[in-house]
């Protein structure tokens, strides 16, 4: 969200790619090499299991 409150991601349409991982807190995801428990590329899961 901006200042006014407006969402400015995700938005509709966006592409749907991420990788999640199992942390505490962002500090931890970036600060350490988390294992990938899933993948999602353009929507799809290509690897692991939600």
């Amino acid at each position: 969200m901006d200042r006014k409150g407006d969402i400015k991601w995700p938005q509709i349409g966006d592409e749907a790619s991420m990788v999640f991982i199992q942390s505490s807190c962002s500090a931890e995801a970036i600060a350490r090499v988390p294992e990938r428990k899933t993948v999602m590329f353009k929507g799809s899961i290509v690897s692991g299991v939600l």
